[in-house]
């Protein structure tokens, strides 16, 4: 899914993309995921959370960035928003993709 958020904000449009990978087994999902946030890794600003990773940093506009990876069984499920004043929308998108577990 792939969705353009726009704000009531002068150049508040976002960018908000929610990817899902399906691998044989759950093993094979962490494993992705791991090697993804150890990639994520060389940025400054990735976290690990009770439910995966997250990464919030800038893009290369200067216009922030914000990232959640999370294994749901043989799920791996990346998360991204970008764009000014988006902060709040990840937010919430977490908060509803932690509730699906």
């Amino acid at each position: 899914m792939f969705a353009v958020v726009l704000g009531d904000q002068p150049f508040s449009v976002g960018a908000v993309g929610h990817f899902l990978y399906r691998y044989a087994n759950e093993d094979l999902a962490r494993q992705a995921a791991e090697a993804l946030a150890r990639e994520w890794k060389l940025a400054p600003g990735l976290k690990p959370s009770p439910h995966g990773w997250v990464f919030a940093g800038l893009d290369s506009e200067g216009f922030p960035l914000y990232a959640w990876i999370q294994v749901r069984g043989s799920v791996l499920s990346l998360l991204l928003v970008n764009g000014p004043s988006t902060k709040g929308i990840f937010g919430r998108a977490v908060q509803v993709l932690s509730a699906l577990r």
